[in-house]
């Protein structure tokens, strides 16, 4: 993944707006690491579709990653399968999540609206 992060350093487009990512220690946190997917899971927050057959396989992809994690004898979770790169990836996105969650919790300056940008109100319901 670093050379795709140092490719992107180059590009005047990305150079300040791409920032790697390691995993590292906080990935086994009970509270924040992989084990909040869980809580999502339950939650009923995050659903794995699998109604056609790529989306299956991802799905089984998904599930045997999830399912070659446990607990080891110090009580911390570490991976014992060979890989477990969708796990990470669900569980950046639920990082970024929160991120996102968080910066829409603290008062804005300025409001900006979707007619402010020139994008068209759309009723969804009799209710506004």
């Amino acid at each position: 993944q670093q050379w795709l992060v140092d490719a992107l350093k180059g590009r005047r487009e990305t150079v300040g707006r791409v920032f790697g990512q390691r995993t590292g220690a906080n990935k086994a946190d009970g509270q924040d690491g992989i084990p909040r997917l869980a809580l999502q899971f339950r939650a009923g927050t995050w659903v794995i579709p699998s109604g056609d057959p790529m989306s299956l396989r991802l799905a089984r992809i998904f599930q045997a990653e999830l399912a070659a994690y446990g607990f080891n004898e110090r009580r911390q979770l570490t991976g014992v399968g060979e890989h477990d790169d969708t796990v990470d990836a669900a569980w950046l996105v639920e990082r970024a999540i929160g991120v996102l969650e968080e910066e829409l919790r603290k008062p804005q300056d300025e409001i900006i609206t979707m007619e402010d940008m020139g994008i068209e109100r759309v009723r969804i319901s009799d209710y506004d």
